[in-house]
C-alpha cells in the first residue's frame, strides 16, 4: 500500500524538516527504561496499537505559555530581531495551530483510515486527535495543541504528533515536495471546507471520488 507525505516545495521550513519515519526510535527508548517498560513493549495489544505508526517532528524550537490567571496564550519562536513570528500561529479559542501555512498532506493509493495522535511515548504535548480516510480525502495537516496552564517548551526534533494507519498491510511511504501546479490543483479540494460547515466526512469523500481526485493527484506525483 502506497502512502504519500506531500510537502510544499516553497515551505520556509523545507531544509529544516525531519523525515516522517516509523515509531521505532520511541519504541527503543521505551524498552531501555527498564524491565517493566520492556514487558509493556512486548504486549501484543500495545504493539498492535502502534503498528504502522509514524512520527512527525518539529522543525524548529517554540514555546506556548498559557497564563495561569488570565488564560491568555503566548506563542514564542526563535527570531533574529526578537519579534514574534505571528504568521506561524493561528489561535482559536484556546487551540494553538502551529505553522498553518506550511502543513503537509497525506494521500494513499487505496482506502486507508489514518489517525492523528498525541506523541504519548515521546513527550507530553496535548495535541488534538483526528481521523479520516486518506484514500478518499486529503487536507493540510499541522499541529493543533490545546495547551494546559503554564509553559510548554518544544525543541527542534521533538515529536509533535503520531500518524497511525489502521491496516496490517505493509506501508510503502514516500515523501514528495509539490510545486505551484500541484498547489493549484489541490486548492479547490482544501477550500471546500471553508464554504460548507458541519458536513460529515462522507460529504467530502463524495466530492473527492466524483472528480477522481485521488487518481489525478497520484498521477501528478509520479
Amino acid at each position: 500500500m502506497d502512502v504519500y507525505f506531500i510537502f510544499f516545495a516553497k515551505s520556509q521550513f523545507r531544509y529544516l524538516e525531519f523525515p516522517i519515519e516509523k515509531i521505532g526510535l520511541e519504541m527503543k527508548n521505551i524498552v531501555s527504561l527498564g524491565e517493566g517498560t520492556k514487558n509493556m513493549a512486548r504486549c501484543p495489544s500495545f504493539r498492535d496499537f502502534y503498528k504502522n505508526t509514524f512520527v512527525y517532528r518539529s522543525p524548529i524550537d517554540f514555546s506556548i505559555d498559557r497564563d495561569k490567571n488570565t488564560d491568555d496564550i503566548t506563542v514564542s519562536f526563535p527570531s533574529q530581531n526578537g519579534e514574534p513570528e505571528t504568521q506561524l500561529v493561528n489561535l482559536m479559542e484556546g487551540v494553538v495551530e502551529i505553522m498553518p501555512l506550511d502543513g503537509f498532506f497525506v494521500l494513499s493509493n487505496k482506502n486507508l483510515e489514518m489517525d492523528i495522535l498525541p506523541p504519548t511515548l515521546s513527550n507530553f504535548i496535548p495535541n488534538v486527535s483526528a481521523t479520516f480516510n486518506v484514500g478518499k480525502w486529503t487536507r493540510s495537516i499541522h499541529p493543533a495543541i490545546i495547551p494546559e496552564k503554564g509553559k510548554l517548551t518544544v525543541s527542534r526534533g521533538d515529536a509533535l504528533f503520531y500518524i497511525r494507519f489502521r491496516t496490517h498491510e505493509k506501508i510503502k511511504h514516500k515523501t514528495v515536495h509539490i510545486d505551484d501546479q500541484f498547489d493549484e490543483m489541490l486548492k479547490p479540494v482544501t477550500m471546500v471546507r471553508r464554504f460548507v460547515k458541519n458536513k460529515p466526512l462522507q460529504f467530502f469523500y463524495d466530492i473527492f471520488e466524483k472528480h477522481q481526485l485521488r487518481t489525478k493527484i497520484i498521477k501528478s506525483l509520479n
